[in-house]
């Protein structure tokens, strides 16, 4: 996992042609209802 400025990172620590994919992930910063009994 990586936190920063992501082109920032991509150009001084990862080499051309050695990712395939990239997954961005953003949660859901919201609280739902039917979560409440957890």
């Amino acid at each position: 996992m990586i936190h920063g400025d992501a082109v920032e990172m991509l150009e001084q620590f990862i080499t051309k042609k050695s990712v395939e994919t990239i997954n961005i992930l953003f949660p859901d910063p919201w609280p739902k209802k039917r979560h409440r009994k957890r």
